[in-house]
């Protein structure tokens, strides 16, 4: 059973008198003002978690800690300033990879339709913690293809967290422990499979799909789901990896860059997606 705190317009509802027309329309119009403070706050709100996440995706994937952030190019830290609003390394000149664009505008569009479509079982403040962290696994494991385990321990804990509060202790458990075992499962047929491949193509194969870093985050994600709505989410997730997968590969078979056990799309986002329908659902 789900927890949803009732608001205290529809507790009033409940026990007052039928509001007059004048008293609506003033209830209405303070409603209205609430909700575009609330959209104008969600820009800075945006930018800030845009810069968060580019930051985390930077520091943790070489130092595993908060720490000054560095030039890929060229290693030389940057200054603090450059760092913000900067577009290219004041060493070397590299420019800022396209990522750094993309998470500021698609955080500025979330938080705007937080605003106005929140989680039902949350609120806006409430979903933004987890709108950081999902944005920083799925970024680094875009990139890297690497689940960190700093980042898996502090997803255990964060997800806990929330998921006692939604669900209660045991159906969070419950979730955690399911969402291990079906993403263990997917991961050991996926080793079986690529070694079967490999042996049929005799080609070794040295990259998987499914990382143990999947593992651990179908773990954090159940706690956050609860059980049973974690089946749905890994299955929705990987339903959507499996149409992407094909997509992406027919396109490179169209232009004749398609390589055997080279391509390998990152997992984690996907399963973060379907957790996102699952939370809406």
């Amino acid at each position: 059973m789900h927890r949803k705190i009732p608001s205290g317009y529809n507790l009033y509802m409940d026990h007052a008198p039928a509001l007059s027309f004048s008293q609506m329309l003033t209830h209405w119009q303070i409603l209205q003002s609430k909700n575009m403070l609330s959209l104008i706050l969600s820009l800075p709100a945006g930018i800030l978690i845009g810069l968060l996440i580019n930051y985390l995706s930077d520091v943790l994937p070489t130092t595993r800690r908060f720490s000054r952030p560095t030039c890929p190019n060229c290693c030389q830290a940057w200054q603090l300033w450059d760092y913000v609003i900067g577009t290219r390394c004041p060493h070397c000149g590299q420019r800022k990879t396209l990522r750094w664009a993309i998470v500021f505008v698609g955080t500025v569009i979330i938080c705007g339709l937080l605003t106005v479509f929140p989680p039902p079982e949350m609120g806006f403040w409430a979903a933004l913690p987890l709108l950081v962290f999902f944005g920083v696994i799925g970024v680094i494991d875009s990139e890297h293809r690497l689940v960190l385990i700093e980042t898996s321990l502090f997803g255990l804990v964060l997800c806990l967290v929330y998921g006692v509060l939604l669900h209660n202790l045991a159906p969070t458990l419950f979730g955690g422990a399911g969402g291990l075992l079906m993403t263990l499962l997917f991961f050991l047929l996926g080793k079986a499979s690529v070694k079967i491949l490999g042996v049929w193509r005799g080609e070794k194969a040295n990259r998987e799909a499914f990382g143990f870093g999947d593992v651990f985050a179908g773990s954090f994600m159940g706690l956050l789901t609860g059980w049973p709505r974690i089946v749905g989410a890994i299955l929705i997730g990987l339903l959507v990896f499996v149409v992407f997968s094909l997509v992406y590969i027919g396109v490179l078979l169209a232009l004749r860059r398609y390589r055997t056990f080279a391509t390998v799309l990152p997992v984690t986002p996907f399963l973060v997606i379907g957790v996102v329908v699952v939370l809406y659902l």
